[in-house]
């Protein structure tokens, strides 16, 4: 997460760790190391590798069509592909984002968020976990039956533990 503005980041980022993927124009850059991380483990429930794995993905592909990747046509030119009415609906639907995240303080660095600076992320965050979350969705549906809850934590449904998953960061 990015903070009030750049020289605060610049003094705070040591404590900041993030997975390297980058976003290009035309595709999405994830090391093959990140399938032996927590993000993925094929032993245990969809559930549990959704929220990590589709998160991160769903949240770099989102990046493409955020404030900055809505700058670059699908050629990777940079030219203002959106009609006016979009990104003007884009800017009005983000106020409310803005606005929410504006609203977080960071006890650890005693700062509030600065909503505005961290949109693109906050899009991606949200646009991500969603994405994962239908695709699991999915998964579950072709299945044909719900996936089996894990020993000690019978009372969350697997809906319920993609969430847990995502929380926690263990994925």
């Amino acid at each position: 997460m990015l903070f009030v503005n750049q020289d605060q980041l610049s003094e705070y980022g040591h404590k900041l760790f993030l997975i390297n993927l980058a976003i290009r124009i035309f595709y999405v850059d994830v090391p093959a190391a990140i399938l032996q991380s927590s993000a993925f483990n094929s032993n245990r429930p969809a559930y549990m590798n959704y929220p990590a794995l589709g998160q991160i993905l769903g949240h770099e592909i989102i990046h493409g069509f955020d404030e900055q990747g809505s700058k670059y046509d699908k050629y990777g030119n940079a030219v203002d592909w959106w009609q006016s009415t979009t990104l003007e609906e884009f800017t009005n639907r983000g106020r409310c984002m803005i606005d929410q995240y504006s609203k977080y303080f960071m006890a650890t660095v005693g700062m509030f968020v600065n909503g505005e600076l961290t949109l693109g992320e906050n899009i991606a965050d949200n646009g991500g976990i969603i994405a994962a979350l239908r695709a699991y969705q999915k998964y579950v549906d072709r299945l044909g039956k719900p996936e089996p809850r894990l020993p000690g934590l019978e009372e969350f449904t697997p809906e319920q533990n993609f969430f847990i998953s995502n929380a926690i960061g263990v994925s």
